[in-house]
C-alpha cells in the first residue's frame, strides 16, 4: 500500500511539472524568434565566432547583441513567440556577460539591461513589468551576470493576456553597451518551497 502511495505521489508530481512548458533560449544557431530593434543587430555565436570567455553559459552558442550607442534604447524583441511560455509558467532566468570595454566610465556613469514583459487583454490597456540587470561600471575584465524573475507574481501581470511581447532594452548614457550576450534564457515554472 506504501509503495502505492509513493509512485502516485512521485507521478503526480512529474504530471504537474510537464503541464508547465518549459522555454529555453540558447540560440543554437538561430534567433528563435527574436529580433534587433532600434538599429541593433543580433546574431547566434559561438567561441569562433568571437564569443568572449563567460559569455557563453549553455551548450556552444549565445545571442550577441550590436547597438548603434548606449543611451536608451529597445534592443531586442520577441513577439507572441513567447506568449505561451510566459503564460504557462512563473519565471523567467537568464544569463548575460558584458565586456569591460563596452561600459561607460566617468562620474555620473551607469549602465544596466532591463527584461519586460509587456502585453494587453484584447482593447483593455497595455500592462509593463519589468526587471534591471545593473552593471557595474568599474568592472575592468567582462563580467556574467544572472537573473532570476519570478514575473508572475507582480501585481500588473495578466496571466489572461491576448498578446505578450518579451523586450529587452539597455540604458547607458555614457558608453556604447556593446556588444552585449545573452544566454541559458529560461521561462519555466519555479515551484515555492
Amino acid at each position: 500500500m506504501k509503495k502505492n502511495v509513493i509512485v502516485t505521489t512521485l507521478m503526480a508530481t512529474v504530471m504537474s511539472f510537464a503541464a508547465f512548458g518549459a522555454e529555453l533560449y540558447s540560440w543554437e544557431k538561430d534567433l528563435q524568434g527574436w529580433e534587433g530593434t532600434s538599429g541593433s543587430k543580433l546574431e547566434a555565436v559561438d567561441a569562433s565566432g568571437g564569443a568572449p570567455s563567460g559569455a557563453i553559459t549553455d551548450a556552444q552558442y549565445a545571442m550577441k547583441i550590436t547597438q548603434p550607442n548606449g543611451s536608451w534604447r529597445q534592443v531586442a524583441l520577441n513577439k507572441e513567440e513567447a506568449k505561451e511560455a510566459i503564460l504557462k509558467n512563473n519565471n523567467l532566468e537568464l544569463d548575460v556577460f558584458i565586456p569591460a570595454e563596452a561600459l561607460p566610465s566617468g562620474e555620473g556613469s551607469y549602465a544596466y539591461m532591463e527584461i519586460v514583459i509587456q502585453g494587453a487583454m484584447g482593447n483593455a490597456p497595455a500592462f509593463r513589468i519589468s526587471k534591471k540587470v545593473d552593471f557595474d561600471i568599474n568592472e575592468k575584465e567582462g563580467k556574467k551576470y544572472h537573473l532570476s524573475w519570478k514575473y508572475a507574481d507582480e501585481k500588473d501581470f495578466k496571466k489572461d493576456a491576448s498578446w505578450i511581447q518579451l523586450i529587452i532594452v539597455t540604458n547607458s548614457p555614457k558608453g556604447k553597451m556593446s556588444p552585449i550576450y545573452v544566454d541559458n534564457f529560461r521561462i519555466s515554472c519555479k515551484q515555492d518551497h
